[in-house]
């Protein structure tokens, strides 16, 4: 179509420039060019799916330039390593409202060059984090960045804190944490985190009370006030979670080879694990609550507001309560799904 025609040639433009940019300042000015670029899209009420591709491509490719510079001035990494993003971008599904989840791995060195290593990581991670927020893509409140020490290790401890995560975890120790898996590279060596990823998929089956722990934050959650009685606002990016953290705990215990949650749901299918009834359900209601969420936050932005999740229900229309309607009952229905599979509790 036409507008795939221009969204073709605006992302070539784009990508070209951030490719060609020498400082941060340029991608500062670049990032606000394809945000203003998506909000255009996103009233014209384009296809969920093209815009989150969009965002993420745009996202990554900034990134990419961002670690690229800094390493032009550091100078030349000791050993391959693997500039990583977790949870939302992890799941290649960032909106207009992202901060920053970022980790370095890097490979094992021997014990007397193990603090230069750290060092010159370390070091990249502050830059890398302190230009991402410069440009527009504000400091992570938890801390979870590249340029935390904690967040900046060799693949061996790396390693070690998945087994830990896996084998030693409470339930809460979990909410903390279930960003970590979804990550994926991009900068570097991919071998680091197909490594990473290959470790999880081992440790993880032989504990049942992992994915029982993983599942928890689901048959738990506790459904808005606002998104039922449509009286108050509510986030919608909490409302969505029970269905992320469901496609999460899929791809986990069923070895999805994708982060991305439409893409989880359409393997899930193809691979005979869900009904196509349900498949259905689920693709709908993603689609429905990112699009609303992307809608939400196009309109904060115009009105020089920043970008958030709280959506008014007076904002949407008839169908949309409807479909709001089928949202709450499908997250009844992924929290009993959730119950019998990994609990074997029966809802009487």
């Amino acid at each position: 179509s036409a507008l795939q025609k221009s969204f073709h040639l605006s992302y070539l433009f784009f990508s070209q420039r951030i490719h060609e940019s020498t400082s941060v300042k340029e991608l500062k000015a670049i990032n606000e060019e394809v945000t203003f670029l998506i909000r255009q899209l996103i009233q014209r009420q384009t296809n969920v799916k093209d815009i989150t591709k969009l965002i993420t491509n745009f996202s990554d490719s900034i990134y990419h330039r961002t670690v690229e510079l800094a390493i032009k001035q550091l100078g030349v990494p000791p050993v391959d390593f693997s500039f990583i993003v977790l949870g939302s971008a992890g799941r290649l599904e960032q909106t207009l409202a992202t901060d920053q989840d970022t980790a370095i791995i890097y490979d094992d060195v021997s014990v007397n060059i193990e603090e230069s290593t750290n060092q010159y990581f370390i070091k990249l991670g502050e830059m890398v984090s302190t230009d991402l927020n410069n440009i527009g893509y504000s400091y992570c409140k938890g801390g979870i960045m590249a340029q935390n020490p904690k967040w900046c290790k060799p693949i061996s401890l790396w390693k070690e804190y998945f087994t830990n995560w896996i084998t030693n975890s409470s339930p809460q120790d979990l909410l903390e944490i279930k960003i970590f898996f979804d990550f994926r590279c991009i900068y570097g060596e991919k071998e680091l985190t197909n490594q990473l990823e290959q470790h999880v998929w081992r440790i993880s089956s032989g504990y049942n009370s992992f994915f029982v722990f993983l599942s928890d934050s689901i048959t738990r959650f506790q459904i808005q006030e606002g998104a039922i009685k449509h009286k108050s606002n509510f986030d919608i990016k909490l409302f969505m979670l029970p269905i992320i953290d469901y496609l999460r705990l899929q791809s986990l215990t069923k070895k999805l080879t994708t982060n991305n949650s439409l893409e989880r749901i359409e393997q899930l299918y193809t691979k005979g694990n869900i009904s196509k009834q349900f498949y259905f359900q689920l693709k709908q209601i993603t689609t429905f609550l990112l699009g609303k969420r992307f809608e939400h936050q196009a309109e904060q932005l115009n009105i020089g507001n920043p970008a958030d999740n709280f959506v008014n229900p007076s904002e949407f229309s008839e169908i949309d309560f409807l479909i709001l309607k089928k949202a709450t009952s499908l997250i009844e229905d992924i929290q009993s799904r959730t119950n019998m599979e990994f609990k074997g509790i029966k809802n009487i």
